[in-house]
């Protein structure tokens, strides 16, 4: 039997060698048929079946090879290398990430990672953008845009039952009549007056609004007096968060971010970011961290903050993605942090 599975065995190498995977394949099957557990036979499977683009199969047979050798580098990164094809980012990562930190020097793993980590990124962001493109708010579109399109039934909505929702939104504001024929001319400056004050009224309305993070938003805690949390706003939405991000990534104020994230109920976090969180919130969140509750001497709020996202659903595929760069500054933040030390260091190793 050993004589023949090695006869068989070299029989499909020299197949492999000729690029003939078929046939190599017919080979190595009849080696496992000797000897199930022969795994250079189910390696090579593997192999050949990436080669001709059956996937599922390689994953199979890379499996075979792990479950007799756990730690076994061509059949990690086999799988890896089929799982990216079937767009399984995740466990093509797991495998990946495993095979760096076990050998550092491994070049074609650690680049297959990059491009996995690439990927992986805006697949998160597509399986993002149904829950967070919400209907466009009407300040925001034009009238006579919005009008034209609900009449040809191009305007897309989450909800398939919208057409009621589509009529109401284009109700708010409503359209504005065209202006009628002065009946004097006094009332010429009256309505530009008006107008401008109307404006102005907004204008001071949205710098109130922008002022400290003391505007009425619903996902923001109102203060009940002299720092007192009681008296929450409306539910946290995960999209009203999500302005405020956006907001973040446009202005980079650190300051304001941190304030947001000081007025939400970190219970609240697992929702919050259930479809909105990535890396870069991530980094985000601890920068608010370093630069704004750690100053201010808010070790508490900082830990419980920092607590919250370690409980978010994918906060585990978030740590996979960061770069050694990022987890690198994440670890000084941590060893800043006051407070229980033992809270601390198994938040941190989340983070890890």
């Amino acid at each position: 039997a050993v004589v023949s599975t090695q006869s068989t065995g070299d029989q499909g190498n020299k197949a492999v060698s000729r690029q003939e995977y078929r046939e190599a394949l017919r080979c190595y099957e009849k080696c496992i048929t000797i000897d199930s557990g022969l795994v250079p036979a189910h390696l090579n499977s593997a192999l050949c079946h990436l080669k001709l683009g059956n996937h599922t199969k390689a994953v199979e047979c890379s499996n075979k090879v792990l479950s007799i050798e756990p730690d076994n580098i061509k059949a990690l990164y086999r799988r890896a290398t089929a799982n990216k094809a079937l767009t399984k980012y995740m466990l093509s990562a797991k495998d990946l990430k495993y095979i760096v930190e076990k050998d550092s020097g491994n070049k074609a793993a650690s680049d297959l990672l990059d491009q996995v980590k690439q990927l992986w990124e805006v697949q998160l962001r597509e399986m993002v953008t149904p829950a967070s493109s919400f209907p466009t708010t009407p300040s925001t579109t034009p009238n006579k845009t919005t009008t034209p399109a609900a009449k040809k039934g191009k305007k897309v909505t989450i909800v398939a039952d919208s057409d009621s929702e589509e009529d109401e939104e284009e109700k708010l504001p409503p359209p504005q009549p065209a202006p009628s024929k002065p009946t004097t001319e006094r009332t010429k400056p009256a309505s530009k007056t008006t107008t401008e004050e109307s404006k102005s009224e907004e204008n001071k309305s949205e710098e109130n609004k922008n002022e400290e993070g003391k505007g009425a938003k619903p996902w923001m805690k109102k203060n009940g007096g002299a720092g007192s949390l009681s008296g929450l706003g409306d539910a946290p939405t995960a999209y009203s968060f999500l302005q405020h991000w956006s907001a973040y990534k446009k202005k980079k104020d650190i300051t304001q971010f941190a304030k947001v994230l000081e007025s939400c109920d970190p219970k609240s976090f697992p929702k919050l970011f259930s479809s909105s969180i990535d890396v870069d919130m991530v980094v985000a969140i601890v920068d608010a961290v370093d630069k704004y509750f750690i100053p201010g001497n808010k070790h508490e709020k900082a830990i419980q903050v920092l607590q919250a996202v370690t409980k978010v659903q994918r906060f585990d595929v978030m740590t996979m993605l960061m770069s050694v760069k990022d987890k690198s500054t994440i670890s000084n933040v941590f060893k800043r942090l006051q407070g229980d030390t033992a809270t601390i260091n198994t938040i941190h190793s989340r983070f890890s």
